[in-house]
Protein backbone atom coordinates (compact mmCIF):
# COMPACT_ATOMS: atom_id res chain seq x y z
CA UNK A 1 0.00 0.00 0.00
CA UNK A 2 2.80 2.45 0.85
CA UNK A 3 4.51 1.60 -2.44
CA UNK A 4 1.36 2.57 -4.36
CA UNK A 5 1.19 5.92 -2.59
CA UNK A 6 4.82 6.65 -3.42
CA UNK A 7 4.26 5.57 -7.02
CA UNK A 8 1.10 7.72 -7.24
CA UNK A 9 2.92 10.75 -5.82
CA UNK A 10 5.80 10.22 -8.22
CA UNK A 11 3.46 10.02 -11.22
CA UNK A 12 1.57 13.05 -9.97
CA UNK A 13 4.81 15.02 -9.61
CA UNK A 14 5.93 14.00 -13.09
CA UNK A 15 2.59 15.02 -14.60
CA UNK A 16 2.73 18.37 -12.80
CA UNK A 17 6.26 18.97 -14.04
CA UNK A 18 5.26 18.08 -17.59
CA UNK A 19 2.26 20.41 -17.39
CA UNK A 20 4.45 23.24 -16.14
CA UNK A 21 6.94 22.66 -18.93
CA UNK A 22 4.15 22.62 -21.53
CA UNK A 23 2.75 25.86 -20.11
CA UNK A 24 6.15 27.53 -20.20
CA UNK A 25 6.68 26.39 -23.79
CA UNK A 26 3.31 27.81 -24.81
CA UNK A 27 4.10 31.11 -23.07
CA UNK A 28 7.47 31.22 -24.83
CA UNK A 29 5.83 30.71 -28.24
CA UNK A 30 3.26 33.44 -27.55
CA UNK A 31 5.99 35.82 -26.36
CA UNK A 32 8.05 35.11 -29.48
CA UNK A 33 5.04 35.85 -31.70
CA UNK A 34 4.41 39.13 -29.88
CA UNK A 35 8.04 40.18 -30.30
CA UNK A 36 8.04 39.27 -33.98
CA UNK A 37 4.84 41.22 -34.66
CA UNK A 38 6.09 44.26 -32.76
CA UNK A 39 9.44 44.18 -34.57
CA UNK A 40 7.68 44.02 -37.93
CA UNK A 41 5.58 47.06 -37.05
CA UNK A 42 8.62 49.01 -35.84
CA UNK A 43 10.51 48.09 -39.02
CA UNK A 44 7.60 49.23 -41.19
CA UNK A 45 7.40 52.64 -39.56
CA UNK A 46 11.20 52.96 -39.71
CA UNK A 47 11.12 52.28 -43.46
CA UNK A 48 8.38 54.88 -43.93
CA UNK A 49 10.42 57.40 -41.95
CA UNK A 50 13.53 56.64 -43.97
CA UNK A 51 11.59 57.19 -47.20
CA UNK A 52 10.30 60.52 -45.91
CA UNK A 53 13.84 61.59 -44.98
CA UNK A 54 15.06 60.57 -48.44
CA UNK A 55 12.30 62.73 -49.94
CA UNK A 56 13.68 65.62 -47.87
CA UNK A 57 10.61 66.15 -45.73
CA UNK A 58 11.44 68.95 -43.26
CA UNK A 59 13.00 67.69 -40.03
CA UNK A 60 10.52 69.57 -37.84
CA UNK A 61 7.65 67.57 -39.37
CA UNK A 62 9.41 64.30 -38.59
CA UNK A 63 10.60 65.13 -35.06
CA UNK A 64 7.57 63.72 -33.25
CA UNK A 65 7.38 60.47 -35.25
CA UNK A 66 11.14 59.98 -34.75
CA UNK A 67 10.74 60.37 -31.00
CA UNK A 68 7.85 57.90 -30.96
CA UNK A 69 9.88 55.40 -32.99
CA UNK A 70 12.86 55.74 -30.65
CA UNK A 71 10.64 55.15 -27.62
CA UNK A 72 9.11 52.12 -29.32
CA UNK A 73 12.54 50.67 -30.03
CA UNK A 74 13.55 51.14 -26.40
CA UNK A 75 10.39 49.46 -25.13
CA UNK A 76 10.84 46.62 -27.60
CA UNK A 77 14.39 46.10 -26.32
CA UNK A 78 13.00 45.90 -22.79
CA UNK A 79 10.57 43.22 -24.01
CA UNK A 80 13.48 41.28 -25.51
CA UNK A 81 15.33 41.51 -22.21
CA UNK A 82 12.29 40.05 -20.43
CA UNK A 83 12.15 37.27 -23.04
CA UNK A 84 15.84 36.45 -22.56
CA UNK A 85 15.27 36.34 -18.78
CA UNK A 86 12.43 33.84 -19.24
CA UNK A 87 9.70 36.21 -18.07
CA UNK A 88 7.44 35.15 -20.94
CA UNK A 89 4.07 36.30 -19.53
CA UNK A 90 5.40 39.88 -19.27
CA UNK A 91 6.69 40.02 -22.85
CA UNK A 92 3.41 40.36 -24.79
CA UNK A 93 2.12 43.39 -22.84
CA UNK A 94 5.52 45.07 -23.17
CA UNK A 95 5.61 44.36 -26.92
CA UNK A 96 2.10 45.79 -27.29
CA UNK A 97 3.21 48.88 -25.39
CA UNK A 98 6.09 49.22 -27.84
CA UNK A 99 3.68 49.51 -30.75
CA UNK A 100 1.09 51.68 -29.03
CA UNK A 101 1.97 54.98 -30.72
CA UNK A 102 3.30 53.67 -34.00
CA UNK A 103 0.05 53.99 -35.94
CA UNK A 104 -0.15 57.70 -35.13
CA UNK A 105 3.53 58.12 -36.01
CA UNK A 106 2.99 56.38 -39.36
CA UNK A 107 0.02 58.64 -40.06
CA UNK A 108 2.07 61.73 -39.20
CA UNK A 109 4.88 60.62 -41.51
CA UNK A 110 2.43 59.91 -44.32
CA UNK A 111 0.80 63.33 -43.90
CA UNK A 112 4.17 65.07 -43.94
CA UNK A 113 5.35 63.04 -46.92
CA UNK A 114 2.18 63.58 -48.98
CA UNK A 115 2.38 66.16 -51.77
CA UNK A 116 0.43 69.35 -51.09
CA UNK A 117 -3.13 69.40 -52.36
CA UNK A 118 -3.63 71.24 -55.62
CA UNK A 119 -5.84 74.27 -55.49
CA UNK A 120 -8.61 74.61 -58.02
CA UNK A 121 -8.83 77.81 -59.97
Amino acid sequence: LEFRRVLFRSEHAQNAAKGAADGKAAARIEADRALTAAQAEVDGVAATLQAAEAAEVPERQLASPKKTLDMSRTTLQEARTLFDAGSYPQVAPKAQAATAGLAAAADAIAAAHAPPARRRR
